[in-house]
C-alpha cells in the first residue's frame, strides 16, 4: 500500500482529536514526506542557484531565476515584472535562503511558479501545495494551480512583515498535460520573499522537508549544469596536424530531461588551435573541441570565471 498523508481526526472526542492531530499525525506525515521523497518541487528551500545571485527580470517571457523556479507577468500587454533573486537575510526558520520578489507594475499582476515535467503519474489524484511567504500587505499573495492553461486560486493571507504558510489543493483530471504551481502577487509595487514551498500527493499539506544537498544539486542539474567557472576547471592537451579537431567528449553530472541549449562562455586560453566548439550535444554528454592550426600539441582552457559551458533544459 503507498503511503499516503494522515488527515485531522474527527471522533467528536476533543481530547482525543488534539492528542492524534500533536503526536501522530505530524510526526507520520513527516516520515512520509522523508520516505518518498515526499516534495514534488525541486529546489523548494530556494537553496539553489546556479546562475548567480540575480536579479533575474521576469517580464512578458518567463525567465528562471533560482533553479527551476519561474517568473514572469501574467499579461504580456502591460509592464509588470517580477525581479527575483537569492536572499540571505530575511528566510524562514531553519533556512539558508529565500527568494526575494521585487515587484514593479501597471495595474497587471507577476507571478514565480515551477512547471512539473512528471505529469502522467499524478493524474487523477489530489495535490496539496503550501509555500512560506513574507509579504508587506495584506492579501498581497496568492497561491495558484495552473493545469492544461486553466488557473485556480487558494486563499491569501492578511498577515504581513512576519513568516505565513499559504496552502491549496486541486484534483486533477485524468488527461491532465501541465501543471503549473506557484504564486501571483498584487497590482502595487513591493518587495516580498517566498522559501519552503512544498507539493504533495494527498489533500493535507505537509510541512516543509529539505533533501541532501547533493541529492537537491543533482535534482537542479537536471535543467540547468555549468562547467568550468575557474582556471583549469576544463583543459584539454593533445596532438593534431593542421587543420584537424582535437577534443574530448564530457558527461553531464545529471542526465538532463531532453537535449539541452548549451552555450560556451568567455575567451579561453588556446595554444595551436582557435577557440573550442561544441558539437554532438545530447542528454548525457556533448564534445568539445578546437581545430589545430599547424602540427603540434594542442591546448585549450577555461582559464577565467566567465569562461564556461551552460547547459539547459527546462521544461
Amino acid at each position: 500500500m503507498p503511503l499516503t498523508t494522515v488527515p485531522d481526526k474527527s471522533s467528536g472526542d476533543l481530547f482525543t482529536e488534539a492528542m492524534w492531530d500533536t503526536y501522530l499525525k505530524d510526526n507520520i506525515n513527516e516520515l512520509i514526506g522523508r520516505a518518498g521523497g515526499g516534495n514534488l518541487l525541486v529546489n523548494g528551500g530556494m537553496e539553489v542557484c546556479q546562475r548567480g545571485a540575480g536579479p533575474f527580470n521576469g517580464g512578458g517571457t518567463a525567465v528562471v531565476g533560482l533553479d527551476c523556479w519561474k517568473g514572469n507577468r501574467t499579461n504580456v500587454a502591460g509592464t509588470s515584472a517580477v525581479a527575483m533573486s537569492q536572499d540571505v537575510t530575511t528566510v524562514d526558520a531553519a533556512s539558508t535562503y529565500s527568494m526575494k520578489c521585487v515587484i514593479t507594475y501597471t495595474a497587471i499582476t507577476s507571478e514565480v511558479y515551477q512547471k512539473l515535467e512528471e505529469v502522467v503519474s499524478l493524474r487523477s489524484k489530489t495535490l496539496t501545495f503550501a509555500i512560506r511567504i513574507n509579504q508587506p500587505v495584506a492579501s498581497y499573495i496568492t497561491p495558484f494551480f495552473r493545469v492544461d492553461g486553466a488557473k485556480t486560486y487558494g486563499t491569501p493571507s492578511a498577515s504581513t512583515g512576519s513568516w505565513v504558510t499559504l496552502t491549496q489543493s486541486a484534483t486533477l483530471g485524468s488527461s491532465v498535460a501541465t501543471i503549473e504551481v506557484g504564486v501571483e502577487f498584487g497590482t502595487s509595487g513591493q518587495t516580498c520573499y517566498l522559501d519552503n514551498a512544498m507539493l504533495v500527493v494527498g489533500a493535507t499539506a505537509s510541512a516543509y522537508v529539505s533533501r541532501h544537498p547533493q541529492e537537491e544539486l543533482a535534482r537542479c542539474q537536471r535543467y540547468y549544469e555549468v562547467h568550468g567557472g575557474a582556471s583549469g576547471a576544463l583543459a584539454y592537451l593533445g596532438y593534431g596536424a593542421a587543420a584537424t579537431n582535437c577534443g574530448t567528449p564530457l558527461i553531464f553530472a545529471a542526465r538532463k530531461g531532453g537535449t539541452p541549449t548549451i552555450t560556451k562562455n568567455g575567451t579561453w586560453a588556446v595554444a595551436n588551435c582557435g577557440q573550442p566548439t561544441i558539437t554532438g550535444t545530447n542528454p548525457e554528454s556533448y564534445t568539445l573541441y578546437a581545430t589545430a592550426t599547424a602540427l603540434g600539441s594542442v591546448v585549450f582552457n577555461a582559464n577565467s570565471t566567465d569562461d564556461t559551458i551552460v547547459s539547459e533544459y527546462n521544461p
